[in-house]
């Protein structure tokens, strides 16, 4: 994709004419009856500038060769697929130590709302606590629960975090116990807003 490049190519854009007539659809008129559509340098400017607008969105580069036809495909699937910001990711803990920790990087490509829940178990010792956290996001709300006793303490933790387009994002889960292996697990997923 690539504005008209041209020796007859002006710039900056010219400033559409009063429009008249009718808005609809082109025809190829009728003979003696009906003219043509008259396809105009101004809606020929909207067209290109509203497909140069979708690479300015996804941060893509117009062509220069005039030999890609797919940077307007590229664009869409940038700013429509913010779901591919959504996962699960885990670790485990099997020194005996009771906690354990995991985490998950990722740079959204746009704003939005991240949600993520996340459970952890020990197998012989007490929990005493359950966190989730992520640098580069602004919590929204967290909250844990956890139960621990002399076999299979469990943690549960959610949250909600609002992240910022371009701004990395490292989301941490953690598990503290008193002892034995320990194993935790969140998935999460970004919802945009804009």
């Amino acid at each position: 994709m690539q504005r008209i490049t041209d020796p007859t190519a002006v710039s900056p854009i010219p400033s559409p004419p009063t429009l008249t007539g009718t808005a609809g659809f082109f025809t190829e008129g009728s003979s003696g009856v009906s003219a043509p559509t008259d396809v105009r340098g101004w809606w020929l400017n909207m067209i290109q500038e509203e497909l140069i607008s979708l690479l300015t969105a996804a941060d893509i580069t117009p062509d220069t060769t005039g030999e890609n036809f797919t940077q307007v495909l590229a664009a869409i699937k940038a700013i429509c697929v913010p779901f591919a910001h959504m996962g699960i990711n885990g670790g485990s803990n099997n020194s005996g130590s009771g906690s354990v920790s995991t985490e998950v990087s990722f740079t959204p490509t746009c704003n939005g709302i991240v949600l993520v829940n996340g459970n952890s178990g020990n197998n012989s010792g007490t929990i005493t606590g359950a966190t989730i956290s992520a640098t580069g996001a602004t919590e929204l709300f967290a909250a844990a629960n956890f139960t621990g006793g002399v076999e299979n303490g469990i943690a549960v933790f959610s949250a909600t975090f609002s992240v910022t387009a371009g701004t990395p994002v490292t989301i941490t889960a953690s598990m503290t116990g008193s002892s034995g292996d320990s194993d935790i697990g969140f998935n999460y997923i970004l919802i945009p807003t804009s």
